[in-house]
């Protein structure tokens, strides 16, 4: 007489604690959630970003928007974990007994895969470029603020006719702000003529490569200055889309010449009008982001031209208002 099986030690605990498994699995499937959240926006976030974000939070108005997408970008994170614990168990399932699945799927393999192959490519590509479209949306929340914030400093000056200050100037200070934010969702491998933007627009990238020189010397601002113009000038033929392909979308080039390219790309897909109405001074910003990924591209953007680059653009549109300085003094201080 065959002896009765013992249960397992794993047989035993679900049989006597299914709750306290059950939250364990809550537990490993919200920190998995959060992983994939923090994986996915780690490239386009840095500590300044996040401190940035969380001061333009407490205002008042501007918080919901923020939450909103916040809360999307964990919504989407879910779903990438949930597609990635289907895929476990399915592999899990079908290692377990190989020759039991050959003889009784005989013949339907080939098949399956054509029917669900095209749709997990479109979930996949859809939802990586809503991740992608939805952190360009986190970003300019945060560009909005900056810009309003320039407008709100420099629109006195204005006022005032002081300093040669005009409002031309003033919206290209606040396109030079934003662009600063958004730069990182911008593409980095394009074609540019060196010509484009203004003389505050070439200074300000200047600034930003000069930071990163080696040992940079007494004149690093115009070393900076030139070295940016180098690298933000390349020879990708990015009016045909040629140039576009996952291995550059990975921006395995230096640090130096992503900043100097991505910053020009996000310059010349801001654009920035000023606001005032009664005691409100501020900006409405709009953002072209670029989507790439194959199919889901036409779903989030549409046809539009950024420079010399074509593709699908989703034009993301936000505006702040702060209130405004008092009337400046229109005297200069005694010197």
């Amino acid at each position: 007489m065959t002896a009765p099986l013992k249960p397992s030690n794993q047989t035993r605990l679900r049989d006597r604690a299914p709750l306290a498994l059950g939250v364990w699995r809550v537990i490993g499937h919200l920190v998995g959630v959060l992983a994939v959240a923090g994986i996915v926006a780690a490239p386009f976030f840095s500590t300044q970003t996040v401190q940035g974000i969380w001061q333009a939070a407490q205002f008042s108005g501007f918080s919901h928007l923020i939450g909103k997408e916040a809360v999307l970008h964990l919504g989407v994170s879910a779903c990438f974990w949930a597609a990635l614990v289907l895929l476990f168990h399915a592999l899990r399932s079908s290692f377990k007994s190989p020759e039991r699945a050959v003889r009784s799927r005989r013949g339907s393999v080939m098949t399956e895969t054509l029917i669900v192959i095209p749709v997990a490519l479109l979930l996949t590509f859809g939802l990586a470029q809503l991740a992608i479209v939805n952190i360009g949306g986190i970003l300019t929340n945060l560009a909005t603020v900056q810009a309003a914030r320039t407008a709100w400093l420099w629109l006195p000056e204005v006022q005032a006719e002081r300093r040669g200050v005009t409002r031309n100037r003033v919206v290209d200070l606040a396109r030079i702000q934003a662009a600063a934010i958004v730069a990182p969702t911008a593409p980095s491998d394009f074609q540019l003529a060196g010509t484009e933007g203004s003389e505050f627009f070439r200074n300000m990238r200047g600034v930003l490569v000069g930071t990163q020189l080696n040992s940079p010397p007494n004149d690093s601002g115009r070393q900076g200055k030139e070295r940016a113009l180098q690298l933000a000038v390349s020879d990708g033929d990015a009016a045909s889309g040629k140039e576009i392909s996952f291995n550059r979308a990975l921006d395995f080039s230096s640090f130096s010449t992503r900043t100097a390219r991505k910053f020009s790309f996000a310059y010349l897909a801001t654009e920035v009008s000023l606001i005032q109405t009664g005691e409100q001074v501020g900006a409405r910003v709009t953002y072209k982001q670029l989507c790439v990924f194959p199919i889901a591209n036409h779903i989030f953007g549409s046809g539009d031209t950024v420079g010399p680059r074509r593709g699908s653009y989703a034009a993301i549109t936000r505006e702040f208002t702060l209130h405004q300085q008092l009337d400046p003094n229109a005297k200069m201080p005694r010197q």
